[in-house]
């Protein structure tokens, strides 16, 4: 209960209570007292003895973490790759005492040039933590580590967790160093303490971990190698959907497509299964996976199949967002949209507009409060809507007014690979129409 609360309710409840004892001293004088003048006094001295705790009661704060993008410091370890592959040669050689064959390390330079992917990465690491950081009964050490996030000192929080042990908590160490290293876009180092942490407890968590570190860097041949070491390990059917479900986005990018529909079909048999049981921890993996398993089918060119996975999973995001609309109206808009582009491309003009405009609505409504996060997604559900008009339904006037809206709010964006690309269509959309 907020203080100013507390204080009103502590005010009117005490008002109660003065009235009701002064009406029961009256009534018990003339020798007869009402139920009436007993419950007020009751109901007030209850009131206001809970109210006053309530305005002492420590309030519970939630621990926020954000750390603006440090351009320069980012840009400085673009400059040095060379460096860090160097440096990186020697970690893991150090590490593993043998000489690796420098072959296979260049993937590391295609890597961190790539500044788009790597500021997602760490924005990532930053929400992990945070989530984290949030939960009850954290061990010494992480609450050491909140501390330090909570003043902005991530060099602080690095050097207090103390990796000298060689046990399950100091492998959790580890990884927890490696995510902060990821903040400060140190990935070398990262890697380092997530090889560290494997190497002293291979447990299935710190597999997952590194795999996810490697998977994020589209390092995919040691992601998998990873998350089929998970399967192996996994002891919990959740564990082995989270692993073949990771597996299957993998291969999807590979265009390995018969190896992703296995993957994705046994994760969603797990997730429906687990859902059933604990529906409020699992619809979402299921959502999810369903949503995968559309794009999969849609890029086959599999309309049916494409159209009822993303469906379900709609539902279910609707269902999700009934009860946490900050969390799952963004996934809400993100399905609407891949449905929206499968009707376009099968030509179900009606269905597909109906889908684009629903997304339109959250996503500007979105933006209102995180501009920077979901303007983009505005910008390119304005061109999915230009082209609609464009190659669908021909109208002129209406495909230009989405390009040029989607031009206008694009270049209100950060200059990523993907807006780029939204501009460029834009562009090109509103040139051919002026031919």
């Amino acid at each position: 209960m907020g203080k100013k609360i507390a204080l009103l309710v502590f005010v009117c409840t005490s008002a109660f209570a003065v009235v009701g004892v002064v009406l029961t001293v009256i009534e018990y004088s003339q020798g007869k007292i009402s139920l009436l003048s007993g419950i007020i006094a009751v109901f007030g001295v209850g009131g206001a003895v809970a109210s006053f705790v309530g305005l002492f009661k420590k309030e519970e704060k939630v621990f926020k973490f954000d750390l603006p993008v440090d351009y320069e410091r980012l840009n400085e370890e673009l400059a040095r790759r060379d460096e860090v592959i160097s440096r990186r040669d020697e970690m893991i050689a150090k590490l593993l005492n043998e000489k690796l064959n420098r072959n296979k390390l260049h993937t590391w330079d295609e890597v961190i040039s790539r500044r788009d992917e790597i500021i997602s990465h760490r924005d990532d690491a930053i929400a992990k933590l945070t989530e984290d950081l949030n939960r009850k009964n954290l061990p010494r050490w992480d609450r050491v580590v909140k501390d330090y996030l909570a003043k902005g000192e991530v060099e602080k929080a690095i050097e207090s967790l103390d990796t000298d042990a060689s046990d399950e908590d100091a492998a959790y160490k580890h990884i927890r160093k490696a995510e902060l290293y990821i903040i400060k876009f140190q990935f070398v180092e990262a890697e380092w303490e997530y090889m560290r942490a494997v190497r002293i407890f291979p447990s299935f968590k710190t597999n997952f971990e590194i795999g996810l570190f490697y998977q994020k860097l589209n390092r995919f041949n040691e992601s998998i190698g990873f998350y089929n070491i998970c399967l192996n390990l996994a002891t919990k059917p959740d564990e082995r959907a989270r692993a073949i479900h990771n597996l299957g986005l993998l291969q999807a990018n590979k265009n390995e497509n018969k190896e992703a529909l296995d993957c994705y079909t046994e994760a969603l048999k797990i997730y429906r299964d687990l859902a059933k049981k604990y529906p409020e921890v699992y619809r979402p993996y299921v959502a999810t996976t369903l949503n995968n398993l559309g794009n999969l089918h849609s890029n086959n060119n599999e309309y049916r199949k494409a159209l009822e996975c993303y469906t379900e999973a709609l539902k279910i995001y609707r269902d999700l967002a009934k009860k946490n609309p900050e969390v799952y109206r963004p996934y809400v808009a993100t399905t609407l949209n891949n449905l929206g582009s499968l009707h376009r491309n099968n030509n179900d003009y009606k269905e597909a507009l109906d889908c684009y405009m629903e997304a339109l609505e959250i996503r500007r409504d979105l933006t209102e409060k995180h501009p920077e996060a979901y303007r983009p997604e505005v910008a390119r559900t304005l061109v999915n809507l230009s082209l609609l008009y464009k190659y669908n339904e021909t109208d002129r006037d209406l495909s230009l007014k989405y390009a040029r809206e989607a031009e206008e709010v694009i270049l209100m964006c950060k200059e990523t690979p993907f807006a780029k690309m939204v501009l460029n269509t834009a562009r090109r959309i509103i040139e051919e129409w002026d031919k």
